[in-house]
């Protein structure tokens, strides 16, 4: 059997009465459409969170808008537990600097809940192309300023925004070809459309077990159980590259803390499983649960981090 959370049967006070939370299912919202990376992290995390819980975890797809659709009816949601989001704190964070008349605080507006996990980016080369490491990579680069591209996920995409952030940091001259979404940007990578992308593990691993695409780097701070033979960007001299996709859930502002408790310890139980432990390594989420309050501060520094990135670049949308 299962084993509940305990503090699930917490009695709170609301409406004047007595009643244990939750009581009625739960809605996930994945700011993204179905099928989709972090729809499939939801389903995954949201079928083993039913069991803590017990009660069902409903997802809803509002995909949208780099995310920012999802994310602002969560926002607008009743803060009472019952509505959650589901976000990868990269494209979260950077919303407010790239979408005009946005109508939520991607930190403010949230109740942190906690991260359940880490996912890398990795940058990757067409098997074809004439620099199948990391340093002839970025001789090539610095040799023929501004004649390579690369691929992204689509302007302002956290793919786009993770290349930016290299290129800065490596001072390459590379250009931008933004596609719909990463599974068509790949796909060009392996056909030889264009030669680089910069994208997570999640995207990139079976292209790459397959042989379809070529692991030059990646951008964790230890090499992942996913690509134990690619080395860290640290290792290849790039120590200022901290670039992870930090995966996490968050309530509406002004959810009781008695809620968000009971939430984060059944998210912890959830991720502790050693079965869905195993699927995140799978899928290259290497699993990690943070407090509450460690989540919030998480998403100000990402938010200070990407705002200083857009700056540098100009974005259009």
């Amino acid at each position: 059997m299962k084993k509940i959370v305990a503090t699930a049967a917490i009695v709170l006070a609301m409406g004047g009465g007595a009643q244990a939370f939750p009581d009625k299912p739960v809605q996930l919202v994945v700011p993204f459409s179905p099928g989709g990376g972090t729809d499939v992290l939801a389903r995954l995390v949201g079928q083993r969170l039913s069991e803590e819980l017990g009660q069902q975890v409903v997802i809803d797809n509002r995909g949208g808008a780099g995310g920012s659709i999802g994310a602002a009816y969560a926002a607008a949601a009743k803060p009472d537990g019952y509505t959650l989001l589901i976000f990868n704190a990269l494209p979260h964070t950077s919303a407010p600097n790239l979408y005009e008349n946005l109508t939520y605080d991607p930190v403010t507006d949230f109740q942190p809940i906690g991260t359940f996990g880490v996912s890398p980016y990795v940058l990757v080369v067409n098997p074809e192309f004439p620099a199948q490491d990391y340093a002839a990579f970025i001789d090539l680069i610095h040799a023929a300023p501004g004649q390579y591209d690369y691929a992204s996920a689509g302007v302002g995409s956290a793919t786009h925004l993770a290349m930016e952030f290299f290129k800065q940091a490596a001072d390459l001259d590379i250009q931008h070809i933004p596609y719909n979404g990463s599974g068509p940007a790949l796909n060009d990578v392996v056909a030889g459309n264009v030669p680089v992308a910069l994208d997570s593990v999640l995207a990139v691993t079976e292209l790459a077990r397959s042989g379809l695409l070529t692991p030059l780097a990646i951008s964790s701070e230890q090499r992942s159980a996913t690509f134990p033979e690619v080395p860290t960007f640290a290792e290849l001299g790039q120590p200022d590259l901290g670039l992870v996709g930090n995966w996490g859930l968050v309530a509406p502002k002004g959810t009781p803390a008695e809620i968000i408790e009971i939430l984060n310890k059944a998210l912890a139980a959830t991720i502790a499983d050693p079965q869905i432990s195993a699927q995140l390594n799978e899928q290259g989420i290497t699993p990690s649960v943070s407090s509450p309050e460690d989540f919030e501060a998480l998403l100000h520094a990402e938010s200070a981090k990407w705002r200083s990135v857009i700056s540098a670049i100009d974005i259009q949308l």
